[in-house]
């Protein structure tokens, strides 16, 4: 399990999920939001401060946080 947050310089701020192309092998399980978990469905918006759960078999964390930092 690997946890990153959405900063003001996250490529991913303001995108989706679905634009962001997350590589097969990475799994975003929870995003959590203001303290509270939000399912992460394909057309949910990120924003800075989420909190993203992340597992994968095949990507180190560095990795993890290169698609979404």
């Amino acid at each position: 399990m690997i946890e990153t947050t959405i900063t003001p310089q996250s490529r991913a701020a303001g995108r989706t999920l679905t634009e962001l192309a997350v590589p097969p092998g990475i799994v975003v399980t929870t995003v959590v939001r203001d303290g509270n978990p939000v399912p992460p469905v394909p057309d949910l918006e990120l924003r800075e401060g989420d909190e993203l759960l992340v597992v994968s078999h095949t990507a180190t964390e560095g990795e993890v946080h290169a698609v979404f930092q």
